[in-house]
């Protein structure tokens, strides 16, 4: 027997039902990027901190930036260091993100006991000679060892020379002094004071003699600390905090993964990829020889703007009160002025109309030569460095031999060599160093 089937009844097909979540339970859609942040952050910093233990000069980190992480006190450097690299002095190209006109240089950077910079062949010697003062032109910003200028006065006197210059953001005073000089066995005999051409100086009043970078609240903050936990304690405090802010602000200036980026960066800002904006940073202009020469925008605008005349009278004073303190305390005083680049080769400097008016309308053009001649007329013994770079000016140029580096606001070792030099010539024609062996390690 056949059984009648029925058609199959069609269904119509619904959207499922849908799933209540409770309030409380959403979550937006950025709750999923916010879980990725910290766990990115946690890789950057693992891998920057993994990339720290490369070599410095593989991501252009200098020896004299690297140098300052573990500096102690009032030190500039950490001590007994011993870095070499080879690395371009370019830091007007760096910034205007140009090519380089000059080939890397090699260089020897060396720290002693105390953390100042090294000077070669005066192991186990009592220094003759201290130079203070003049910050990167003192400490050898892009020289080797060997080139520094307290390498070249000790070559010429025949006398141990003691590097106590320090990083231009570090406070240079008679407190720094006399702090240095406590630590050393044997006193020197004379000083060489550095006075660089963008440095203002004067004084303050009788009871606040410091220059300008040294600011009154810090001579407050002691006195307080003196009264409160006693000199010592205090001295003891203050060194640590400056140890750490230092070395730490260093450490964090010196990231790895952000100078890669910011290389890559500038790779991509070409003019042909993106845009290259930071070259509107530099100023480029030509010497007469042909040959690229660069200015960053500081120094273009200190060799462009027109200096009081209260600025020249302020550094004599404060130049000449120095000269006073440092006999009192036993040591002759030799000042040496050391010019800007703009003022060494104005005269051979070609560029567009405009840049070049403003150049020349400047009254700074003879700035350090009046400075000598107001120091000479105090009683000030003085080594005018523009005297001495512009008077082999134009055969630099002509041979290409120049004093400062072209894509950097610094001297090179020729520059150095020639300002020291000239200095050693001045220092012998008044004094004869004795020569004194001593078994303390002043700078090992």
């Amino acid at each position: 027997m056949q059984t009648a089937v029925s058609p199959a009844q069609p269904t119509t097909a619904g959207p499922p039902p849908r799933q209540e979540i409770p309030f409380g339970n959403a979550r937006p859609q950025w709750h999923s990027i916010g879980r990725l942040a910290p766990l990115v952050l946690v890789l950057w910093v693992v891998a920057d901190i993994g990339l720290r233990y490369m070599p410095p000069e593989t991501f252009g980190i200098h020896p004299w930036q690297y140098a300052r992480i573990g500096a102690r006190g009032s030190a500039p450097f950490a001590a007994n260091l011993a870095l070499r690299t080879t690395t371009p002095v370019a830091a007007a190209a760096t910034a205007g993100n140009l090519p380089l006109a000059e080939a890397p240089v090699d260089i020897r950077f060396t720290t002693n006991n105390l953390g100042f910079r090294a000077t070669p062949g005066m192991e186990h010697r009592a220094p003759g000679l201290l130079v203070m003062g003049g910050s990167s032109f003192g400490y050898g910003y892009g020289l080797s060892d060997e080139h520094t200028l307290s390498a070249v006065l000790q070559r010429e006197l025949q006398t141990p020379v003691f590097n106590g210059s320090r990083f231009f953001t570090d406070p240079d005073g008679l407190v720094e002094l006399d702090d240095l000089l406590r630590q050393m066995p044997v006193k020197p005999e004379s000083v060489v004071f550095l006075h660089l051409e963008q440095q203002n100086l004067f004084l303050r009043g009788d009871d606040n003699p410091y220059p300008e970078a040294e600011q009154p609240p810090r001579q407050s903050l002691q006195k307080l600390g003196h009264e409160t936990i006693g000199p010592l304690a205090y001295r003891s405090l203050e060194e640590r905090y400056v140890t750490f802010k230092r070395s730490f602000g260093t450490w964090l200036r010196l990231s790895p993964l952000r100078i890669m980026a910011t290389r890559w960066q500038k790779a991509l800002a070409n003019d042909r990829i993106l845009p290259n904006s930071q070259k509107a940073g530099v100023t480029a202009l030509q010497l007469t020889n042909g040959r690229r020469i660069l200015f960053e925008y500081y120094e273009w605008r200190r060799a462009t703007s027109k200096r009081p005349p209260e600025r020249m009278t302020g550094t004599v004073e404060y130049l000449a009160w120095m000269k006073d303190r440092l006999n009192e305390r036993g040591l002759r005083m030799y000042v040496v002025t050391v010019p800007d680049k703009a003022s060494v080769y104005r005269n051979w400097l070609v560029g567009r109309a405009d840049v070049m008016q403003q150049l020349h309308q400047s009254n700074d053009a003879e700035y350090l030569t009046d400075l000598h001649s107001a120091l000479s007329a105090r009683g000030v013994n003085a080594i005018d460095g523009l005297a001495v770079l512009r008077r082999t000016a134009a055969a630099d140029i002509a041979d290409g031999r120049l004093t400062y580096y072209l894509d950097d606001a610094h001297w090179n070792a020729l520059g150095v060599e020639r300002i020291g030099r000239a200095a050693a010539r001045t220092i012998a024609s008044h004094e004869r160093f004795a020569a004194v062996q001593h078994s303390a390690q002043v700078a090992r």
